[in-house]
């Protein structure tokens, strides 16, 4: 859904149509990067950030709830992915371009 929402929704103005009455134009998003794929190809150093996001995850104790060792796989997940570009911690994401054409305007 986040895709779709990304493109080809968010740069047709015929999706929206309401918004061209408002005089906003479409976003023409050039790029998504998606996390928690199979194969990455995107690899993002986090290193100087890796306690501070289990940090911040730990605060959402409903949403980790009953997920024992949650800490531990995502800093392991996070050294696998690190190994791609020889860090101690990294994020990898799978990159998807988008064709975005310049449009004239309405």
């Amino acid at each position: 859904m986040a895709q779709d929402a990304v493109f080809p929704y968010a740069r047709d103005r015929l999706h929206f149509n309401e918004h061209e009455l408002e005089g906003l134009k479409p976003h023409k998003t050039g790029m998504i990067l998606f996390w928690g794929t199979e194969e990455p190809d995107v690899f993002i150093d986090i290193s100087e950030f890796m306690d501070r996001k289990l940090d911040s995850l730990g605060c959402h104790k409903s949403q980790l709830s009953g997920l024992d060792g949650a800490f531990e796989r995502l800093r392991a997940s996070g050294e696998q992915a690190g190994k791609h570009l020889g860090l101690k911690y990294a994020e990898a994401f799978r990159k998807v371009v988008f064709r975005t054409l310049k449009f004239l305007h309405w």
